[in-house]
């Protein structure tokens, strides 16, 4: 739909340029017009659309390390601030989508509401917030990742000490059986 109105757009405007009569090109001009509102609606639906599926997909990013580490309190409180963006993007698009008595906006109104609304001037905090808020959990989850690999590492060391302490004591009551048997 997206394609067609630009597509109309382009061939009316080209039109409309080439007629030398002025009232045919005053209508063509006002349907171009219109196509442009049709264009932005659309416009700023597909960039809810792309925001809300780009979400998504770090939310799932962040529930998965946020399981991996339910002790790491600061993992945690990461993960609710990149929630939290997410609630308040949706709330306000659903500020958009509903009136004030919680019931769903007419159509002409929600167009109207969305074409005189700029995209980034509404949600581009509120983006920028969660972009910030995902950078911070994925430093956040690096270090937790760090620190459970030097845990690992440290107890894998100290398995290879005990065991190679069982193993000497078990060489020295090897050589002492010798040892005794030859005296």
């Amino acid at each position: 739909l997206y394609g067609i109105v630009q597509s109309l757009t382009s061939v009316i405007s080209a039109v409309s340029e080439a007629l030398p009569i002025p009232s045919v090109s005053i209508v063509l001009g006002g349907i171009v017009y219109v196509l442009s509102f049709s264009s932005r609606f659309i416009d700023y639906h597909n960039k809810v659309v792309d925001s809300i599926s780009s979400m998504l997909t770090d939310l799932t990013f962040v529930e998965k390390f946020e399981s991996l580490y339910p002790q790491n309190k600061t993992l945690q409180t990461a993960a609710v601030d990149v929630c939290a963006d997410i609630v308040e993007f949706c709330a306000e698009v659903l500020k958009l989508l509903l009136d004030d008595k919680g019931r769903e906006r007419g159509a002409s109104k929600l167009f109207l509401k969305s074409i005189l609304s700029d995209f980034d001037s509404k949600f581009g905090d509120i983006k920028d917030s969660f972009a910030s808020h995902v950078s911070a959990f994925e430093k956040y989850e690096l270090l937790a990742d760090r620190e459970r690999a030097a845990k690992q590492e440290a107890t894998l060391e100290e398995e290879v000490k005990k065991q190679q302490s069982r193993e000497e004591e078990r060489n020295l009551k090897e050589s002492k059986k010798i040892l005794g048997w030859w005296t």
